[in-house]
C-alpha cells in the first residue's frame, strides 16, 4: 500500500499518464481512500493547465511582439528610403 509521501513523489508521473501498471493500481488504490491526496493530486493538474495557459499567452504575446517590430522596421525602412 502507498503512503501519502509515495503518491507525492509520483505525481508527477501520474499526471503525465506514464506510470507502469501496478503503480497505476496502486496510486488509485490510494486516491479511493485519501481525500486529501485526490486533493493534492487535483491541484497538481490544475496548476500545470494554469502554467500551460501562461506559456501559451506569453508565446502568442511575443509572436504580437514580433510582428510589431517587423511592421515598425518596414516603416523605420521606407522613412529612410525617402531621405535625400
Amino acid at each position: 500500500m502507498l503512503t501519502c509521501k509515495d503518491v507525492s513523489e509520483l505525481s508527477d508521473d501520474w499526471l503525465e499518464g506514464t506510470l507502469p501498471f501496478k503503480k497505476k493500481a496502486s496510486v488509485k488504490l490510494h486516491l479511493a481512500m485519501c481525500k486529501h491526496c485526490r486533493r493534492y493530486l487535483n491541484y497538481m493538474k490544475l496548476t500545470v493547465a494554469a502554467v500551460g495557459d501562461l506559456e501559451t499567452s506569453k508565446k502568442s504575446d511575443l509572436s504580437a511582439s514580433a510582428d510589431k517590430v517587423d511592421a515598425i522596421m518596414v516603416r523605420i525602412e521606407e522613412e529612410a528610403s525617402k531621405q535625400p
